[in-house]
């Protein structure tokens, strides 16, 4: 593989760090000049020859690579142009140096950690006469944009500075390019040319392929102070080899309509005028891509097969809400959308999208395509929805399912679909799926040092208790997770779905309410490996729901979670005992929030309150002095 640097440029943008004497290509980064880390990257990703084509201080860069050679098995040129003739222009200028049928091109402000082999097959696989690496960014308003149709071939090239209006989506070229080497002959030697205004044009003038490679791998632009100090915060934090080929990432997953934007009740949204985000939606992808993890949206629009929308009106429906996302500093890497429909009858219906299809959620075929065609680690990812559908296809690509409260807020889950956690907004739920790990660290660390001294077939009892909505369930669920991480056995068992429906509870305390008196030959049976069987309860509906039933594998850790979890005889039948608290008034808003959620009027929410307040929170505190752990889950919920 050839791959060429274009590095021949005055440096203007750089010169603030680099001074006159110094070209950009040796700007340090992290300690390491830039061409450093690009030929390490070059070398590692199969490139064995490269070609630097160098203007303003050439000979600087000649000698420098004199004194500090390329990595073992990288042959380097560097090729001195007379005068600046732009970036496309100086790759055509130095084309008869180039004895490759492709080329791989690389500007040389930019840190990047890339599978070029991968790109290679892609580009040869696609037959376009050149590939640009493309990728969303947090501010595409003042960046170039490419258009692509459903097979990645790019239709049009919108240049910042001369974008006509309209909803475009998030698709940036990034500087890396793959193009065929026989074209460079189509254009005059010695013109000034530049890539994306004139190189690009012209070939999709003559009808030549273009293809848009859609990376999700590092790359930063370091032309700049910001850009080289966040590269320089990406090396550091160890940022860049994460996001490096073939390193497997967490994603968060997402519903789009009443999970990042308002749902339009009836009809859904089908013109951009439409898309309202919900309040921190950008702010909370803006910290998944700090993260380092996947954002990836799967969402049905049957507005398609209906005959309400057209494909190019999608699109600027896609391309408000990227845009919208991008002003508050986040994007999505990738967004999956099913335009199909089941049910024939609609007037203006498209008859070829109108069938049964595997990726119309709830089915898992957009989930399934996202973990096949990116650097996805199932086993750490986490969809988050607002609808039973969004749930079940997470639970059938076996992926962690979160529900959020706004949009129809997984109000009327069928029986057999429930969420693992539900939050408020996507925000909140953003907040866990970055949080958990660092969050149970402290417990998780004493439960591991507890079982190293038992008989790893001993199945490990750990309650969590605490008042209702400080958190419990979210902390059990992290825990859980954990533990699987970790290729351990662990059950969640729900104290509440044994919990007396409110239809039946008439005068009952906190302790027949929950039905505590029976923990104790609960919890025996468990720690035996017996099944047992919970008489079901609704949380949102404060009724029955189907049985569920538990059962702990041998060497399993079972994990309690109930406001009454530790309380009475039940106590002793735990290893630990964790009382998990935060302040009150925290924990009363809580309350408050969910209750009005589930539609209480004002006297039922004043009655439940009090009684929540009273002596439910004095049972449940009793349990606070014999804990064996305290734990203040403040930060689960700010």
């Amino acid at each position: 593989m050839l791959a060429v640097i274009v590095a021949g440029g005055l440096g203007t943008r750089a010169r603030a760090m680099t001074g006159a004497d110094l070209p950009k290509a040796l700007l340090p980064v992290g300690g390491v000049t830039i061409l450093a880390h690009q030929m390490q990257a070059l070398a590692a990703g199969g490139v064995t020859r490269l070609v630097i084509l160098a203007g303003y201080l050439g000979e600087v860069i000649r000698a420098h690579l004199v004194r500090h050679p390329p990595p073992a098995g990288l042959e380097v040129r560097v090729e001195i142009e007379a005068a600046p003739l732009g970036t496309a222009g100086a790759v055509v200028a130095a084309r008869e140096k180039f004895d490759a049928g492709h080329l791989l091109v690389i500007f040389g402000d930019l840190l990047f950690n890339l599978d070029f082999r991968r790109l290679q097959e892609r580009h040869l696989a696609s037959g376009a006469a050149a590939s640009i690496v493309c990728r969303p960014n947090d501010h595409p308003a003042t960046s170039d944009l490419v258009l692509v149709d459903d097979a990645d071939r790019i239709t049009g090239l919108l240049p910042r500075k001369a974008r006509p209006p309209g909803d475009y989506r998030n698709l940036v070229p990034s500087g890396i390019y793959m193009l065929r080497r026989a074209d460079l002959e189509g254009f005059a030697v010695g013109a000034r040319l530049d890539f994306f205004q004139g190189y690009f044009p012209a070939l999709l003038a003559r009808g030549e392929i273009l293809h848009a490679h859609r990376s999700v791998e590092y790359m930063c632009d370091i032309g700049t102070e910001q850009g080289r100090a966040a590269a320089e915060r990406d090396l550091a934090s160890g940022r860049v080899a994460r996001l490096s080929p073939g390193q497997l990432r967490p994603a968060v997953l997402f519903d789009v309509d009443g999970v990042l934007n308002e749902e339009v009740p009836g009809q859904g949204i089908i013109a951009p005028d439409q898309v309202r985000l919900i309040a921190g939606a950008g702010a909370a992808l803006r910290t998944v891509n700090h993260a380092g993890l996947l954002a990836i949206a799967a969402t049905n629009r049957p507005q398609l097969a209906k005959g309400l929308v057209t494909r190019a009106g999608l699109e600027a429906i896609f391309g408000r809400l990227e845009m919208g996302l991008a002003g508050e500093g986040g994007y999505l890497d990738r967004l999956y959308f099913c335009p199909h429909h089941p049910e024939r009858g609609f007037a203006g219906e498209v008859a070829a999208l109108k069938i049964t299809c595997s990726c119309r959620k709830p089915a898992p075929g957009m989930l399934e395509q996202a973990f096949a065609e990116l650097p996805a680690d199932r086993a750490r990812s986490a969809m988050i929805g607002d609808t039973w559908r969004d749930l079940a296809a997470a639970r059938a690509a076996g992926i962690h399912a979160y529900g959020v409260r706004t949009g129809y807020g997984c109000r009327d889950l069928p029986d057999g679909v429930r969420a693992d956690l539900m939050f408020a907004d996507v925000r909140e739920a953003v907040a866990f799926c970055l949080g958990y790990t660092q969050l149970v660290a402290p417990l998780a660390g004493r439960i591991a040092a507890l079982a190293v001294q038992r008989d790893p077939a001993l199945r490990l009892l750990v309650g969590l208790c605490g008042q209702a909505q400080t958190g419990k369930s979210g902390y059990a669920h992290a825990l859980e997770r954990v533990w699987r991480e970790r290729g351990l056995p662990v059950l969640r068992v729900r104290l509440d779905d044994w919990i007396v429906p409110l239809a039946q509870r008439a005068g009952m305390d906190v302790q027949a309410r929950t039905r505590a008196a029976a923990y104790p030959e609960l919890f025996r049976a468990l720690r035996a490996g017996d099944a047992v069987t919970a008489p079901g309860y609704d949380p949102v509906r404060r009724g029955a729901a189907p049985p569920v039933t538990y059962r702990a594998a041998p060497g399993a850790l079972v994990l309690l979670e109930g406001v009454l979890a530790c309380a009475g005889p039940a106590r002793a039948e735990l290893d630990l005992a964790v009382y998990l608290e935060a302040p009150v008034a925290r924990v009363r808003a809580r309350q408050r929030a969910l209750l009005e959620w589930k539609g209480l009027d004002q006297s039922d929410l004043a009655l439940t309150l009090a009684e929540r307040g009273g002596p439910e929170a004095a049972a449940v505190s009793a349990q606070k002095p014999s804990a064996d752990m305290i734990i203040d889950l403040s930060e689960l919920h700010p």
